[in-house]
């Protein structure tokens, strides 16, 4: 799961994704 923390944190600085976006990203990653 620090893994998967990580991983959203750097998406977070390269991309500077608002809230909706970041749980977007997360919504299709776990359904992935």
């Amino acid at each position: 799961m620090s893994i998967f923390s990580e991983r959203l944190r750097e998406l977070r600085k390269e991309k500077g994704l608002t809230q909706k976006e970041l749980a977007n990203k997360v919504n299709i990653y776990l359904n992935l």
